[in-house]
């Protein structure tokens, strides 16, 4: 077990969830921590009328199964048991009563002890509830947004010495894919409400026109070129695409025609590598390595040399930024790469996933242009590249995941 003195300290783990869990243990520690708990107590319905004691981390219970990611000593030698999850969908139930007998018996009883599942879940799994409705009052849940929304209130009123800490914290939090939740006055929520069925209309009948112009656009190439078939799609704001396998390219997920309402970006591009070994087994990682050599031999002089090529990854993005303000997986440009005789192997971007194409400002009176503009961009992209690759088909049998989908 470890009490966390710093913020090296802190995030001086590999995984996600330890850091943010880390990172609140040093906040509870350095904050006003009653005002603190008390808020975390209610908010996930536990009532702990103890005095904070210390917080550490990584405990490992005598039982020799169960390691909670905190534990909160009281006074009285009352204890919050603390498991933590970054994403939703990630709880465990084995793991969590692990915890909770291994805290009985650790600590003197049920009446001893309080359990607290943090979580990205916005609402309390059922699995988790049902076990809460068999333990009452010992059983909490609080997602890691209701947390920041905590602190946010609190904020103000602890002053700027504990602003700038809860505000690293919440951008720490931001990095790892939890963002604050920007709230609502009374009279915006009144309005929310008043347009919500007319925005779920538009919604709709935004998502099926921007569908039909990609579906026609794919309807394109499919007529136009031999050996191009339907692969994969994606249909979901705010970035949906279409995906095609072409005879003779080296991936069998070969090209993605896309739509983006957030970048307002519309484009085709090739597939160059998706090196994802956790999922291809190493297979996607060879066709990477051959790939590459042959864009050194051949790929790079054409690319070059056109000007209106543009180099992309896919992204999830997790910062709340003005480039692209809600979370979301999309294809990002990577600037600086068009009309330069890039070497992706050798660019941090483009680690995992490398793709180049035609992207095009997304122009909503050009809807109907799109399906003859990007067949064009798709027939350079044919000529130029598909026609004269040499890789070897090695990807009949590689995984396609992406993360975000």
């Amino acid at each position: 077990m470890t009490k966390i003195k710093s913020l090296y300290d802190a995030i001086n783990y590999q995984k996600p969830e330890n850091q943010c869990t880390n990172f609140l243990a040093f906040l509870l520690e350095k904050l006003p921590n009653k005002k603190i708990i008390d808020g975390i107590c209610k908010n996930s319905g536990l009532t702990i009328n103890e005095d904070m004691l210390s917080v550490k981390v990584q405990y490992p219970l005598k039982d020799g199964i169960s390691i909670p990611d905190a534990i909160i000593t009281f006074s009285n030698r009352k204890y919050l048991i603390i498991e933590a999850k970054m994403s939703d969908g990630g709880f465990k139930k084995t793991q969590f009563i692990n915890h909770f007998n291994g805290g009985k018996e650790e600590f003197g009883g049920k009446e001893n002890i309080w359990m607290l599942f943090l979580s990205g879940d916005d609402y309390i799994p059922s699995e988790l509830n049902e076990f809460k409705k068999n333990h009452p009052e010992r059983i909490g849940f609080l997602s890691w947004h209701s947390l920041l929304t905590l602190l946010e209130e609190y904020k103000a009123s602890l002053g700027e010495r504990y602003e700038i800490i809860i505000e690293e914290f919440s951008k720490f939090l931001s990095h790892n894919g939890i963002r604050k939740v920007i709230p609502m006055d009374n009279k915006e929520l009144e309005n929310f409400i008043e347009n919500y069925p007319n925005e779920e209309k538009k919604k709709r009948a935004s998502l099926e026109k921007f569908s039909k112009t990609i579906n026609k656009i794919q309807e394109k190439i499919i007529t136009d070129f031999e050996d191009v078939e339907p692969k994969h799609d994606k249909t979901d704001f705010p970035c949906f695409y279409r995906c095609l396998k072409i005879a003779g390219w080296h991936f069998d997920y070969s090209s993605y025609i896309f739509l983006d309402i957030i970048s307002k970006k519309i484009g085709v591009v090739l597939t160059g590598y998706e090196d994802i070994d956790e999922y291809s087994k190493g297979q996607n990682k060879e066709i990477k390595e051959e790939f590459l050599g042959n864009w050194d031999e051949k790929y790079k002089d054409k690319y070059k040399v056109d000007s209106e090529l543009c180099a992309l990854t896919w992204f999830q993005n997790y910062e709340d930024d003005d480039e692209y303000p809600i979370k979301a997986a999309h294809f990002k440009i990577i600037e600086g790469t068009s009309g330069k005789p890039i070497k992706p192997g050798n660019l941090p971007a483009f680690d995992i996933r490398f793709y180049f194409g035609y992207v095009h400002e997304l122009e909503i009176e050009k809807l109907n242009s799109y399906p003859e503009i990007i067949a064009k961009d798709f027939n350079k992209l044919f000529n130029n590249y598909i026609k004269s690759n040499e890789l070897t088909r090695k990807s009949k049998k590689a995984t396609f995941a992406r993360k975000g989908n």
